[in-house]
């Protein structure tokens, strides 16, 4: 089985080093001390993963990612920092310039988690390339951190349309093709479940429909059933990532 290809880019000699040592086996690795030396890495090596720290000499780690963005779109950006900068997280995400976010000092099974997911994320980036391009997810969400989240996860593999407007949504339905529909319930002017039941009962489409809703369980979770949920997640569960993830991938493959 062909190990992920990671690089990871960090001034310092010593956790360089370590890192080396705990997923050298587990990864083809690629080291880099500086921004400038990384960049050289990408050129003449097919990397899948980079892991970057933010505060280095000469280009910031930042810097460095939204320049590996603009090189090599495919490849999966991690940031990693020591510094509580939220405006930088928020930043970075916003903009899709990473597509996670570490904060140092960090546990060593947080982060082999991590890489284990964005390997994983970069396989399926190079399969949906080599499948003639993106599938469209429309992610129709009443919470700003959720329509982040969500754009984090899905935007590398998938191409994601983004409103918190519920007519808006309904809009982009009528006028373009969509192959999935991942729905907050609280969207302004109109609900997700009028929506949903909208496209599963008077449209009677086959698009799949994912309620990314806060702690359904019950009624609720019954009632979003009803409503014609293919899949429903609870927000708050950090499974549920890795849940969407499998059945998109599941479901428009």
């Amino acid at each position: 089985m062909d190990k992920g290809r990671l690089l990871i880019v960090d001034d310092e000699p010593s956790l360089l080093s370590g890192l080396s040592e705990l997923f050298g086996q587990e990864y083809s690795l690629f080291t880099s001390a500086s921004a400038e030396g990384a960049l050289a890495i990408l050129e003449s090596e097919r990397i899948e993963v980079v892991l970057s720290d933010y505060k280095m000499p000469g280009m910031d780690g930042l810097s460095f990612l939204i320049e590996v963005k603009r090189r090599r779109p495919e490849v999966v950006r991690i940031l990693m920092t020591a510094y509580a900068d939220m405006q930088l997280v928020i930043r970075a995400m916003n903009e899709g310039e990473v597509h996670r976010f570490i904060a140092k000092p960090f546990k060593t099974s947080e982060l082999r988690t991590m890489l284990r997911e964005c390997a994983g994320l970069g396989r399926l980036i190079e399969r949906g390339s080599q499948h003639g391009g993106k599938r469209t997810v429309l992610v129709a969400h009443d919470s700003l951190i959720s329509q982040t989240v969500l754009r984090m996860l899905l935007g590398p593999t998938y191409k994601v349309l983004m409103t918190g407007n519920g007519c808006e949504a309904m809009n982009i339905l009528a006028r373009q093709q969509v192959d999935a529909v991942v729905l907050g319930v609280g969207l302004e002017l109109l609900d997700g479940c009028t929506i949903a039941t909208y496209l599963k009962k008077e449209q009677r489409s086959a698009t799949p429909v994912v309620f990314w809703a806060s702690d359904p369980a019950g009624p609720y979770k019954e009632y979003l059933a009803e409503c014609g949920a293919d899949l429903i997640l609870d927000q708050a569960d950090p499974d549920s990532l890795a849940g969407l993830q499998k059945f998109l991938r599941t479901r428009l493959t």
